[in-house]
């Protein structure tokens, strides 16, 4: 069954706004325009300046500096420059640092970055994926609300028509007083039910347009199927699953920015090699400072051994050791959260299939009787009392069969985040 509705919202009209919504489209919204969503983005383009940031250690650093001074040698030492008059001093020279070795940092950094980035597009996916799902079970309930509306929707009409025919029996004597008072009583029971599921849709597509970042319209029409929902296929998704979750690839990436880190926190207290050289001119006259002359240069290399540092570094193996214990404490119980997670989403999942399927028996059946009840309460073969019996089947067993179709469809979409499944390719 798919079904078209139309919204009229008491709220001022947004140019350019959606008119008609599809499941798809409201993915690629949300996707887009989520502040979540669009928060997490920014933070990877930090991670990736950061990343960069991090490389740049491992190139030389190279800088130029020019100076002058105005001096005056003492004149109790004896021979002093210039006889001790003032003079200037003129220095213009390169200076370059190449890094050879720092305590393992040097390429530790780099690597730590690098998993930081990871960790931060880990998270994208998974904030991306909870939108998804919540907009899942928002939209799917729009189309169980639509759903209920049109049940009633058509149920009044029915009992409506059942009124008109009880009067004319009544009329003509065929039928009792009481008969057509509880007709009516029947038609007026069903006005507030639609009336509330009407008002409840109305405030689910508020609620959804709002979580979507859109603004509203006159006229809104959501669009879907709730049979087309539910059959979705599992194993076709299942066989996409990665053979880890993202929240196990998230907990693993932490684990190795932690060694990293480990390594870039301790560097300070091992030895630090570096390659350094300089090459300028020195001088005291302006004009000489470019003089083949005036020009000196060095090279050579600098080694570094701290010795002793307050004993910071016990305490920092410490804090590091306790950090480590706590990460793998948090892994096996993450572990065991996913096992767990898989196999109760799988058990729902099954669940939701067997109620699917038992729902879709009994709503079979049921319109069946109501079908066969209506021909012969026309014909005049049926009590009103049996009709009516027949009828409460059917639209119970409609309502709950509506029900079921939107649980399994969450249920797809929980089993399908446990085992660590692309949730795009449902939705897009």
């Amino acid at each position: 069954m798919r079904f078209l509705y139309s919204l009229f919202l008491l709220a001022s009209s947004v140019v350019g706004a959606e008119l008609e919504w599809t499941l798809p489209k409201a993915a690629k919204q949300v996707l887009k325009s989520n502040s979540q969503i669009l928060k997490k983005k920014q933070f990877i383009k930090e991670k990736e300046a950061e990343k960069l940031e991090v490389f740049s250690v491992l190139l030389p650093r190279i800088e130029y500096n020019y100076s002058w001074y105005r001096n005056k040698a003492t004149l109790s030492l004896g021979l002093p420059l210039f006889d001790g008059e003032a003079y200037n001093t003129y220095h213009s020279r390169f200076d370059i640092i190449q890094p050879i070795i720092s305590g393992g940092a040097l390429w530790s950094a780099p690597q730590l970055s690098s998993e930081l980035l990871n960790q931060a597009n880990l998270d994208l996916k998974i904030t991306e994926r909870s939108k998804l799902i919540e907009l899942g079970s928002r939209y799917s309930k729009i189309l169980l609300l639509q759903a209920q509306v049109n049940t009633f929707a058509r149920q009044l009409k029915t009992q409506e028509r059942l009124v008109m025919q009880a009067k004319k029996m009544f009329k003509s004597g065929t039928e009792r007083k009481l008969s057509l008072y509880r007709f009516q009583a029947q038609a007026a029971s069903i006005k507030p039910k639609l009336i509330s599921a009407q008002n409840n849709l109305e405030n689910e597509a508020i609620s959804l347009l709002n979580f979507m970042n859109v603004g509203t319209a006159s006229q809104i029409r959501f669009s879907g199927a709730l049979d087309k929902l539910s059959k979705l296929k599992i194993e076709d998704l299942k066989n996409k699953s990665p053979q880890r979750t993202l929240e196990e690839k998230l907990i693993r990436s932490e684990l190795k920015a932690f060694e990293k880190s480990k390594a870039v926190e301790m560097s300070e207290h091992w030895p630090q090699l570096s390659l350094i050289g300089s090459w300028g001119t020195r001088s005291n006259t302006k004009a000489a400072v470019f003089s083949d002359l005036s020009r000196e240069w060095t090279y050579g290399v600098e080694l570094s051994i701290p010795l002793f540092s307050g004993l910071s570094s016990v305490a920092k193996r410490r804090k590091l050791a306790a950090n480590k214990a706590r990460l793998t404490i948090d892994k096996k119980q993450l572990d065991k959260d996913v096992l767990m997670g898989k196999t109760q989403a799988r058990k729902n999942y099954d669940s939701s299939i067997k109620m699917l399927a038992a729902s879709q028996d009994s709503y079979r059946l049921s319109k069946l009787a109501y079908e066969e009840a209506t021909q012969r309460f026309k014909l005049g073969t049926l009590k009103y009392a049996e009709f009516f019996d027949v009828e409460k089947e059917f639209i119970d067993s409609e309502l709950t069969n509506q029900k079921a179709m939107q649980d399994h469809f969450l249920r797809i979409l929980d089993y399908c985040a446990a085992l660590g499944t692309d949730l795009k390719p449902v939705f897009l």
